[in-house]
């Protein structure tokens, strides 16, 4: 008998348990510890080489979290911000290697962030996705004027966005 998991069912039953255990704990601890974990799986990488990091800007603890765990389990360090300037500020400081960007973030909302990195020269380049509950066509070009390179409606499929990241960053 072959008792192989499915990755997809097993990616998806740790993002569930997870979103049961943000009800039952504190989400800042939550992310803190994954912040502080090595990425989980390590495909075609040696161990000294560095994942690429993700800076995660959602406001949503559950979406938060939910991103953070699939990018772990695939190989990227994950950086969170539960805001506009914090994603602003963490951008600067940390230099992730691309942007998932919540369009509907408090007070600096996801395109006002975008613009801004896009208007410094060191980020003119860094891959920005933009992420948005809304599928319209209007909502696409306003994240590409913005200077999003992408753009990726919720709710978010693993699959999707593994694809999405690896065109702009390659296989962790």
């Amino acid at each position: 008998m072959d008792w192989t998991i499915d990755p997809l069912i097993l990616i998806n039953a740790i993002v569930f348990f997870a979103a049961l255990a943000i009800h039952l704990l504190q989400p800042e601890a939550i992310c803190d510890k994954l912040s502080a974990l090595p990425p989980l799986i390590i495909r075609g990488r040696s161990m000294a080489s560095k994942p690429p990091r993700i800076l995660i800007a959602e406001d949503s603890d559950e979406n938060r979290i939910a991103l953070m765990l699939m990018l772990q389990l695939v190989g990227y360090a994950p950086i969170e911000a539960r805001d506009g300037a914090q994603a602003l500020a963490a951008t600067r400081r940390l230099r992730p290697d691309l942007i998932l960007m919540d369009i509907s973030l408090p007070g600096i909302d996801g395109l006002e962030a975008t613009r801004a990195l896009r208007a410094e020269e060191d980020f003119r380049a860094l891959p920005i996705i933009v992420i948005s509950a809304h599928d319209d066509q209007a909502s696409r070009d306003t994240a590409r004027h913005a200077g999003a390179n992408d753009f990726l409606s919720k709710p978010i499929e693993f699959e999707e966005i593994r694809k999405l990241i690896e065109r702009h960053l390659g296989p962790p």
